[in-house]
């Protein structure tokens, strides 16, 4: 039976390959667009992010008053208030969002990639440790790249990260659409 499951999901997706192919493309169109116009991809993240922090924010402090219980009314509601608060000021300054952003992620990188080596060195001698060591100071080196290069690096950073993914998305889109063509 679950092998004519599989056979009734494969023709479904057989039939909507076009679709997946579609997508994929406007995905890579947007991701190009994104890294030919890295300080406006950069923005215009800084404010949808913004916007998704405000409403995330007014629903905490929606719910805090809906909720009422267990003495943690306050709590949400300043929480949710904070949430709002900093979306704000991302929104009438997405540039200093950026800046703090950028940092963040740079440091945040850094750890990350330190904390790779850390688990590959005491790992040594397992079967995949080196690329596990290998990941780790790439890692960090991209942190490093993007510290030592802040604030400008604030500018372009999160933008170049924004189009990558998409470029890699479209990318993955087109090849499952031609692939699940080809399997008939």
């Amino acid at each position: 039976m679950a092998t004519d499951t599989w056979a009734g999901r494969r023709q479904q997706l057989h039939a909507k390959w076009g679709w997946f192919v579609g997508f994929g493309v406007v995905l890579v169109v947007l991701g190009l667009y994104a890294l030919a116009y890295l300080v406006l991809a950069t923005i215009a993240t800084i404010v949808l992010y913004a916007a998704l922090l405000i409403v995330g924010g007014i629903g905490q402090v929606l719910h805090a008053f809906r909720v009422r219980s267990g003495g943690m009314m306050a709590f949400w509601a300043v929480s949710g208030l904070l949430y709002a608060l900093a979306g704000v000021i991302a929104l009438f300054n997405p540039l200093m969002a950026s800046l703090v952003l950028t940092l963040m992620l740079g440091i945040i990188l850094i750890v990350v990639g330190v904390l790779r080596l850390i688990t590959a060195f005491d790992s040594r001698g397992g079967r995949h440790s080196g690329w596990i060591a290998i990941g780790g100071i790439i890692t960090a080196i991209l942190g490093l790249l993007i510290t030592f290069q802040w604030p400008s690096s604030a500018l372009w950073v999160i933008g170049l990260f924004l189009g990558i993914d998409l470029l890699y998305q479209g990318i993955a889109w087109i090849a499952f659409g031609l692939g699940v063509r080809r399997a008939t």
